[in-house]
């Protein structure tokens, strides 16, 4: 991540798969109104789901001991490559807990669903990485 700019640059690799909220219709014969050029994917099983859980949550505890808070966790904004590993993306709407304050904590359109309730509320205060945990229990 570089940037000369007020806004940093993130540069990483294509990831041809899509989001995981794609792959998961796909994987059930859902058409995919955003990634027309791939068809049905692999069935998924119990276990593949467990997986994708488990990369998530250890995504989630990197962002934790680092004193981020996402905000916007949903398969929408996680990525997969090419052997179904878990990315985690878009923190165009994330928290940092720096140690002298707390960073930026941008206001936004979310979407209500998934949303925790301190963040609904808007107790920026009381924002943790709980906040994400309660979101992971929707995704």
């Amino acid at each position: 991540c570089f940037s000369l700019l007020a806004q940093p640059i993130l540069i990483m690799e294509y990831l041809w798969r899509g989001d995981l909220l794609g792959y998961l219709r796909k994987s059930r014969g859902v058409f995919d109104q955003y990634h027309h050029g791939v068809g049905r994917v692999d069935h998924l099983t119990t276990y593949d789901m467990v997986l994708f859980a488990k990369q998530i949550a250890h995504g989630m505890t990197f962002l934790a001991s680092r004193g981020i808070i996402h905000r916007d966790l949903a398969a929408r904004n996680i990525l997969l490559d090419e052997h179904r590993v878990c990315k985690l993306t878009d923190f165009g709407l994330s928290y940092q807990d720096f140690k002298y304050g707390p960073g930026n904590a941008k206001r936004g359109c979310i979407p209500i669903k998934w949303t925790a309730p301190e963040i609904l509320f808007g107790h920026v205060e009381q924002l943790s990485t709980k906040s994400d945990v309660y979101v992971l229990y929707w995704l």
